[in-house]
């Protein structure tokens, strides 16, 4: 590789470091909702299925997997909203754009009305499916119906949610959604302890969705009163200039969903279900690592949405470097410590890690990390509205995983399906990183080569860490897990400020630790005041 297939066509100008800041900071408060909501859920689980019993509990997790099903059905509704009230923020919000806010919040209403109608229309049949028993079967019907009045709740959180994040305030965006969790899980555990069953649970979901979206729509209001809440009788009239948009977004979520879900479904219908088993449990913490990266990188979408409403080129080429470089910064180190600590992380887990389901493990870790590396241009071109670009890399990575899985299934076993995930992940990293390269008018390997740059010798470090603490005879497998992946994390952190960061890095992390240490001081100062007042 020659210099001049990494050297970028100069630009005459280049965004602030306050906002390259902006955009790192933004991607890792938008992990703040879905850590709130994970903890919330884990803390949750043995609670209410301790409190409800195998049978009630089987139902409520019946009622929550049709509620994901059909909530991502939106025919890209939160996307379109997203770049469009994102457009908006330079240029001042137009007649068009409030059209379509209230289309959309009529549509996204209509929506969720109807999803949660087909969630009740569910009842009967899955009630009789699950060989209830008497006293549980009664309760089917009142339980999916408090569960679909939950769902039209927890679709217009959201929708408040895309509002805000086109807004770019992504701290009130992780607000509300750690609002409702929290206010979920607390109301459901007073609930039981005082005695109550799921009905009571299942009202206390539908009742702390509202309440999530009620002060969404609130804090939506008070930083731009033009986007309260409101509804629209001439829905398609505000919808049918995005049309296009929102249905190649919708295929986008389709595309992924087939990408991920495919291969353990095969390996399931190709190697049986206890396969299918290993392979999921395998990749479930790889998985929730992708989650991370998208998160971080979903901060941009509005941000490159925003420079293309104003022909921002050089705004979009610091889009496309920082988005790269922020997301390899923050998904290597955890995909490097997942990989190196599989055997321990698995018998800890589940009790048992065979070399072939530790290969899976690890290979799952680094098709992540080559997806999170085309993260950041797949939201600079889906924010700009290059869907055609967007789908291609989509349906590259899902026929690409789905075609070799078969082939390599065949062949290697599990291993040979992960392997197929890395393949796939990797040729959706070039493609990706091609286009997003061609639309900020930058030679192709030039963003790859910049967010790589100086990551090599922290990311060394951070594994030989992680391996050393591994090997040391610590006690039960969790104290191991726990201490080397913090040997690891922090000896990345502190390689990378002194051998690899950026003045943005710096400069983000100098705040970090400043905000963190001013709440120490604070905690502190207050508890000085309790004891020296003696209660």
């Amino acid at each position: 590789m020659n210099s001049a297939s990494t050297r970028e066509i100069p630009a005459a100008t280049s965004a602030p470091a306050s906002e390259r800041v902006r955009l790192m900071r933004d991607g890792l408060i938008n992990n703040v909702g879905l850590l709130v909501s994970g903890l919330v859920s884990l803390v949750l689980v043995p609670i209410l299925l301790a409190g409800l019993g195998g049978q009630a509990y089987g139902l409520w997790i019946s009622a929550q997997v049709l509620d994901g099903i059909l909530g991502s059905l939106d025919f890209g509704l939160g996307p379109t909203v997203t770049k469009e009230v994102a457009g908006s923020i330079s240029t001042g919000l137009s007649e068009a754009t409030i059209r379509l806010v209230r289309s959309a919040a009529t549509a996204q209403l209509l929506l969720g009305a109807a999803s949660g109608s087909v969630l009740v229309l569910f009842a009967l049949p899955l009630g009789l499916g699950l060989k209830l028993p008497p006293n549980v079967q009664t309760l089917t019907l009142p339980v999916f119906i408090l569960a679909g009045v939950g769902f039209l709740g927890a679709r217009m959180s959201s929708f408040a949610g895309d509002l805000l994040a086109g807004l770019r305030r992504f701290d009130l965006a992780n607000l509300v959604v750690s609002f409702g969790a929290v206010v979920r899980a607390c109301g459901m555990v007073l609930l039981l302890e005082a005695g109550y069953g799921l009905l009571a649970v299942a009202g206390w979901y539908a009742a702390a969705a509202f309440a999530s979206a009620f002060f969404g729509f609130a804090l939506v209001a008070r930083l731009e009163p033009r986007l309260r809440f409101g509804l629209s009788s001439a829905i398609w009239k505000g919808l049918a200039p995005h049309a296009r948009f929102g249905f190649g977004s919708q295929m986008v979520t389709a595309f992924s969903n087939l990408a991920w879900s495919g291969p353990p479904l095969l390996v399931g219908l190709m190697a049986g279900s206890s396969a299918e088993a290993l392979y999921y449990v395998a990749q479930k913490f790889p998985i929730a690592l992708s989650g991370i990266g998208s998160r971080v990188a979903g901060a941009l979408f509005p941000a490159a949405s925003e420079h293309e409403r104003t022909g921002n080129l050089a705004g979009t080429r610091d889009i496309l470097e920082v988005g790269t470089r922020w997301v390899a910064v923050v998904v290597f180190p955890i995909a490097i410590v997942l990989a190196i600590i599989a055997p321990v992380l698995l018998k800890s887990w589940v009790g048992h890690a065979e070399p072939e389901t530790v290969l899976v493990f690890r290979l799952t870790a680094g098709a992540v990390a080559f997806d999170a590396v085309g993260q950041g241009a797949l939201n600079l071109l889906w924010g700009r509205g290059a869907m055609r670009a967007v789908l291609k890399f989509e349906a590259v990575v899902a026929a690409t995983v789905i075609g070799l899985t078969v082939v390599l299934l065949k062949r290697f076993g599990m291993p040979g399906a992960a392997v197929a995930l890395v393949a796939a992940a990797a040729v959706g990293m070039a493609v990706v990183l091609y286009e997003a390269a061609r639309v900020s008018n930058v030679r192709v390997a030039g963003p790859l080569v910049r967010a790589m740059d100086g990551l090599f010798i922290p990311g060394l470090a951070c594994a030989l860490a992680t391996a050393a603490v591994r090997g040391i005879p610590l006690g039960n497998g969790w104290t191991r897990v726990l201490a080397a992946s913090s040997a690891g994390g922090a000896v990345f952190l502190g390689v990378l400020w002194l051998a690899g960061s950026r003045a943005e890095e710096r400069r983000l992390f100098e705040e970090t630790l400043g905000a963190a240490g001013a709440l120490v001081g604070r905690s502190f100062r207050a508890a000085g005041r309790v004891l020296g007042t003696g209660s």
